[in-house]
């Protein structure tokens, strides 16, 4: 167990130092903040309640952050095979699963990292802008809750996922950045229900569709040579 944390630890003292990181929070409350702003200014989101502009708000930042939570996942993998590192990660006396493992545990934390401001800090900013007229009980709706939390419990890790299987198998940064931001812009606004399918049946489909690309992950990083 203590090897598992030390290396999450290591793991998120690495984003903590790339600029990358960084430069994605900051350029995706920046990008969110300046559209609704200048939506706003121009009249352009006649919304009745809090609760709609909000959400409305809240998918915006998230089709923004998850672009970067993709390109923040295939850097990380990428740039261990682009550096040459992950031989000096191999080599050591560790299991290949607990390596992959703190990637993706360090990815979930930064993207938690990432709504958790979001929502404390920019999304109260820009809702003041709101009259106190559109100010009702939409916050208690079942749907409210479900948009602006069970929304990210889904695509993070689905998205963390597909960049992590497409760093490990093409191995190159260019490769891995291209494939993995096309798939995500073509399959982003399908979650969590694909057009033209119920729920539950939608949920079936990107589950089975999860655990292949983290069983095809997986498997691809154990065997892989180096």
């Amino acid at each position: 167990m203590n090897t598992v944390i030390n290396l999450i630890k290591n793991e998120n003292m690495k984003m903590h130092h790339q600029r990358s990181s960084t430069l994605i929070l900051v350029t995706s409350y920046l990008l969110t903040t300046t559209v609704l702003f200048f939506q706003l200014l121009n009249d352009m989101l006649p919304f009745r309640a809090a609760a709609d502009f909000i959400i409305y708000a809240d998918h915006l930042f998230t089709q923004i952050f998850i672009l970067g939570i993709v390109i923040q996942a295939v850097h990380l993998i990428s740039s261990e095979y682009a550096d040459g590192t992950i031989k000096l990660l191999i080599i050591r006396p560790v299991s290949r699963n607990y390596i992959l493992f703190s990637k993706y545990v360090a990815m979930l934390l930064f993207s938690l990292k990432g709504f958790s401001i979001y929502l404390l800090l920019i999304l109260p900013l820009t809702t003041l802008l709101l009259v106190p007229e559109q100010w009702n009980d939409g916050f208690m709706r079942i749907s409210f809750v479900r948009e602006i939390i069970l929304f990210k419990i889904i695509l993070s890790p689905f998205f963390i996922t597909l960049a992590f299987t497409w760093g490990i198998i093409a191995r190159d940064t260019g490769t891995s950045l291209f494939l993995s931001v096309t798939v995500t812009a073509l399959t982003m606004n399908m979650m969590p229900i694909i057009p033209g399918l119920s729920t539950p049946i939608s949920i079936v489909i990107w589950s089975v569709i999860y655990v292949v690309l983290m069983i095809i992950s997986w498997e691809r990083f154990k065997h892989q040579e180096v």
